[in-house]
């Protein structure tokens, strides 16, 4: 799934960059690490919006493909974080294994190696795997979007799922917010998918800026119930839905 997120207004004038202190986490999965963005992160969103497979299936790129451009953006949303708690757009990490146990078996390997040196390599590390955003909508301020922007290296394995269903716990039980709301491109049919997995209607296609896009919207009521089913008949409800027509 890689559903948008909605840009602050840029400052386009220069600003020094400051001393780097990488946040914690605030949020993390079984398999995905969520923090706030800092001066450091500006070289992995243009590494992120540098991909044409990504860009292709977005309604509302921002220029993030130049430093300067991306290091506003950080600005923009540290100003954000601490305007509107709990809002944002967050890096996200997956954790990944270094090494399989096959690897990590090797008689040669553990021959060489203390018990506490392959103990530490049997650690999963963070690899970036993309952002996942709860922001305020540009037309509805009083209205939160839930977006993501994954690599494609991270595509095809759940990870936009996983943090969507983490991000709607937060907005609907942390936050209180009574609705959540999610676009994406027409033909995504992966983001589709995702977000009627997580329980999202989709309204079909409606115009997004000067662009169309699919939306979709998620009440607290539908969550509270959608969110307690077992995940296998969660997917065969998304499947069904998107067996049939889209609405246009």
């Amino acid at each position: 799934m890689n559903l948008s997120v909605m840009q602050p207004p840029p400052h386009y004038h220069a600003m020094p960059v400051p001393p780097v202190t990488v946040p914690h986490p605030w949020l993390c999965t079984t398999r995905l690490q969520l923090r706030e963005l800092c001066w450091r992160d500006a070289e992995d969103l243009v590494r992120l919006h540098q991909d044409p497979r990504l860009c292709a299936l977005l309604v509302d790129a921002p220029p993030l493909r130049q430093r300067e451009a991306a290091l506003e953006f950080v600005r923009d949303m540290q100003g954000l974080y601490r305007g509107h708690p709990g809002l944002g757009t967050w890096l996200a990490h997956r954790l990944v294994a270094l090494f399989t146990p096959e690897e990590l078996a090797d008689g040669e390997l553990r021959g060489a190696l203390t018990p506490q040196a392959l103990q530490h390599l049997s650690l999963p590390r963070p690899q970036l795997a993309g952002w996942f955003s709860l922001m305020p909508m540009a037309d509805r301020a009083d209205e939160v979007e839930l977006g993501c922007r994954l690599l494609p290296s991270a595509w095809g394995q759940g990870l936009a799922i996983e943090g969507a269903e983490a991000l709607l716990r937060h907005a609907f039980l942390a936050l209180r917010r009574e609705r959540v709301w999610a676009v994406c491109h027409p033909q995504h049919d992966a983001a589709r998918y995702g977000a009627l997995c997580v329980g999202f209607e989709d309204l079909g296609v409606q115009p997004y800026g000067r662009v169309a896009a699919r939306h979709f919207v998620l009440d607290r009521a539908t969550w509270l119930v959608h969110h307690m089913l077992p995940r296998r008949s969660r997917m065969r409800h998304a499947l069904a839905q998107c067996d049939k027509p889209a609405r246009l």
